[in-house]
């Protein structure tokens, strides 16, 4: 047998014997990994049995995901949600201003600009509960077991919401 041949029969060996193994995956398709992600995580939801309808309403991202199709049809996007923000500090710091100043025009002057600062905030209503979900989102508690357990019926929806895929858009 050629030399060349050999090689390229054992390296082709070598591969396919690797695939198996958690050291060297050749790349998947698209629809294997979502086929390979959608198996495991049924795995969990069984292992776990979490497939129940009594888990829907332990939820922990559903909410969440379900506020998105808002934020789309909304002015919200970082550059709001990073002025909301801004805002809310601005607020704070011209409150605790207030609180420390002694002269009466002194405190006239952070009132009026305190009320420039409220009407302005007000306008970002959409990005205050956004940031109320980052908020809620920061402190789910990730190793309570009840909480790993109901986000593993979630997962799957997260993922491909993620991907800007829809359910149906998943090729199954």
């Amino acid at each position: 047998m050629d030399s060349w041949l050999t090689i390229m029969l054992m390296c082709g060996l070598l591969i396919a014997s690797l695939q198996g193994t958690d050291g060297f995956r050749l790349r998947r398709s698209k629809q294997d990994k979502n086929e390979m992600l959608e198996t495991n995580i049924n795995q969990l939801i069984k292992h776990y049995n979490t497939g129940g309808g009594e888990w829907v309403e332990k939820a922990v991202f559903a909410r969440h995901l379900g506020r998105l199709n808002d934020l789309k049809s909304s002015s919200c996007t970082c550059e709001s949600l990073m002025l909301k923000k801004i805002l809310n500090v601005y607020e704070d710091i011209f409150t605790d201003m207030l609180n420390k100043l002694e002269k009466k025009e002194l405190k006239a002057s952070v009132k009026d600009i305190m009320t420039e600062v409220k009407q302005l905030r007000d306008k970002y209503s959409e990005e205050q509960k956004l940031l109320g979900d980052l908020h809620d989102l920061h402190h789910v508690k990730v190793k309570n077991s009840t909480v790993q357990q109901a986000s593993l019926n979630e997962f799957l929806m997260t993922y491909y919401r993620a991907y800007g895929e829809k359910p149906h858009d998943r090729g199954h």
